[in-house]
């Protein structure tokens, strides 16, 4: 640097005269392009997005962020982007036929649970006609997970699964003091009886498992039925997990899934309603546009990580009194988040936590392998639309793994179906990359090397 030979980790002082104009703003991002000199020849530039910004009062303190991940019931103004799926359930329910049952489904994170509660506050009192006679419906929201731990036998199941009902019973002021249920239809008959549709929104539905251990496999075939006759509504919500339970013949007598309606949870759709998602503690908090865009593609727009970025977005802005955020604050986040780096406010995510979002327990063990191939792979600028099938097959020769190319098949087809990992066709290739930018860097970090070694089937 003038002159000066510099060597890596050295540190330089760059002074730059900012025109009144630009430095009376608040804030402004500005792009620095550097380009060094080596062996008597210019190198390709490299540009860099940086934000400045004074040092300003912030206008709220933590209590008063508003993105929370750790809750499950949504707020309305937090809500964001599952109208279409919102509406569908809503007609499911109001309908003159509503026989089916819908399965709301997808990975841990995706929002399933949000849906339900929001659902239910739209549907509590809402009127419809049964058989002539007009009924309030009564959404109950029992999360599985919740009764399993307790169960011994049948009395224990129904004694649990009538405390669960009994919460939402209090707040349409239902009496139920003097009443001692013995099955699930004693419970349906006294809704209906008191002039209410009992709606039961069964979360963490793959608990349904212990439940049927204790019930017997005619538990799912007396639901059925119970929703054929319109004497109740049911939603099952859970993980991809779901779909083993609907497809396994043991625990499907009689037919007892033949009238569902499956829905799938991933991603906002609209990267509109994404954005006003992260837009929402405006103008308390914004976001530059360049940093909008890197949420965009670290969330992969899945409403859980949105928060949990602007979450420790909103924190770091208080411990550095930061009005805006950019691509530098932003990128700070991002490595506390991923554990990169210790950034005082944002708590690491385990490694636990990150696996569980991509990777389920009945997925061939070469899922790792793949997904890790894939990160390694898209660390080179050259392949950040994607990795193609046939450099993933080079890479793997190249390094002496030879899986099992029937299960890595299989690995893949499941990322895809559940939206783990995305396709896109560039000049007649499929490329695959990571639907979430933060999985992606996640698994970048991991050593891709002794998991093919754990996998090789040589």
């Amino acid at each position: 640097y003038n002159g000066k030979r510099l060597y890596p980790g050295d540190d330089i002082a760059l002074f730059i005269d900012i025109p009144n104009v630009i430095s009376d703003l608040k804030i402004y991002d500005y792009k620095i392009q550097l380009r060094g000199f080596n062996m008597n020849s210019w190198l390709a530039p490299r540009e860099f997005n940086l934000t400045a910004s004074h040092a300003v009062d912030i206008n709220f303190i933590e209590k008063d962020i508003k993105w929370d991940f750790q809750r499950k019931e949504t707020r309305e103004e937090m809500f964001k982007g599952r109208k279409s799926e919102i509406d569908k359930l809503v007609e499911t329910f109001t309908s003159i036929d509503r026989r089916k049952i819908p399965v709301v489904f997808g990975l841990t994170r995706t929002g399933k649970s949000s849906i339900l509660l929001n659902l239910k506050s739209i549907l509590r009192g809402y009127e419809t006609s049964i058989d002539g006679l007009t009924k309030k419906i009564l959404p109950i929201y029992i999360d599985l997970s919740t009764i399993t731990s307790l169960l011994k036998n049948q009395d224990s199941f129904i004694r649990q699964f009538w405390i669960k009902c009994t919460y939402d019973f209090d707040s349409v002021d239902l009496k139920y003091d003097t009443f001692c249920p013995k099955s699930l239809e004693d419970i349906i008959d006294f809704v209906n009886e008191n002039g209410m549709y009992p709606l039961f929104m069964f979360d963490e539905f793959t608990y349904v498992r212990k439940i049927i251990e204790v019930e017997g496999n005619e538990f799912l075939k007396t639901i059925r039925e119970f929703a054929i006759d319109q004497r109740a509504g049911f939603i099952y919500a859970g993980t991809y997990d779901i779909l083993d339970i609907i497809r396994d013949p043991n625990l499907n007598p009689a037919g007892a899934f033949m009238n569902i309606d499956e829905y799938k949870i991933y991603s906002i759709q609209d990267p509109l309603d994404a954005e006003s998602l992260i837009r929402v503690m405006e103008p308390n908090l914004s976001f530059t546009q360049s940093a909008i865009e890197s949420i965009h593609m670290y969330s992969g727009d899945v409403p859980y990580w949105i928060q949990v970025i602007c979450h420790y977005c909103a924190k770091y802005a208080i411990k550095y009194k930061r009005p805006v955020i950019g691509t530098k604050e932003l990128d700070d986040v991002v490595q506390g988040i991923l554990g990169e780096k210790k950034v005082d406010g944002v708590i690491s995510m385990s490694d636990i936590q990150f696996e569980q979002q991509q990777i389920l327990g009945s997925d061939p063990k070469e899922t790792k392998s793949l997904l890790f191939s894939i990160a390694y792979l898209m660390k080179d600028a050259s392949n950040q639309n994607g990795v193609s099938w046939t450099r993933l097959k080079e890479f793997w020769l190249e390094n002496g793994y030879n899986p099992d190319m029937q299960s890595i098949v299989t690995a893949k087809e499941r990322l895809e179906d559940r939206l783990c990992i995305l396709s896109s066709d560039v000049d007649g290739t499929s490329l695959y990359r990571f639907s979430v930018g933060l999985f992606r860097r996640w698994c970048a970090r991991k050593d891709v090397f002794s998991e093919l070694d754990k996998t090789n089937i040589i």
